[in-house]
């Protein structure tokens, strides 16, 4: 098969240098059992566009859940039923026009479209699961606030989220190590 090898997330930035070291180690296993490991220049997927969409769509599902909840509970839930985030997500998310939504659903799937485009020329994308080493608890707390939650998020995750937007199927194997944790590569292949 020929593997894309993508070092570059789809918000622009490259993973730490621990996980691209063992990115190429994982190109070189792959070319020892007869692959064709390619490199990737960063890919033309808009990944501010892809996260404002998700977030979007995410926080006009939350809305829609504290809608469910209220008759349930005689209230609206607040903090003893769901976490900050969800919370702040909800309330956000209740602020959004149509057209806003809508908008940012186009954003999703043009970046999911430019995305599809990539296995025109490879059979599957090889990127890290993460773009840092595991963090510490903590770090992705629920309480920090929607901006630097989502902030945070797409430094950490800015391989994987595009797959469920493209339909592509997708996994991650812990097949290396930093500082004796467990770290993910990641293999996407176009759908079906």
């Amino acid at each position: 098969r020929r593997i894309g090898i993508l070092s570059t997330t789809l918000m622009g930035a490259a993973a730490e240098p621990e996980l691209l070291a063992q990115l190429a180690r994982v190109a070189d296993l792959l070319a020892e059992l007869g692959h064709e490991p390619v490199d990737l220049a960063p890919l033309a997927v808009d990944g501010a566009a892809a996260s404002l969409g998700f977030y979007t769509g995410a926080a006009v599902a939350m809305v829609g859940l504290v809608q469910m909840m209220t008759p349930m509970l005689g209230h609206p839930p607040g903090a003893d039923e769901l976490e900050p985030f969800t919370l702040e997500l909800a309330a956000w998310g209740a602020t959004l026009d149509t057209d806003t939504v809508a908008r940012a659903g186009q954003g999703l799937a043009a970046a999911a479209d430019a995305y599809l485009r990539v296995f025109d020329s490879v059979d599957v994308i090889l990127s890290p699961t993460m773009a840092a080493a595991p963090w510490p608890l903590g770090r992705l707390a629920p309480h920090l606030g929607r901006e630097e939650l989502i902030r945070r998020t797409e430094a950490l995750i800015g391989y994987t989220p595009i797959h469920n937007a493209a339909g592509c199927p997708a996994m991650s194997l812990p097949l290396t190590e930093v500082e004796g944790l467990p770290v993910g590569m990641h293999l996407a292949a176009a759908p079906g």
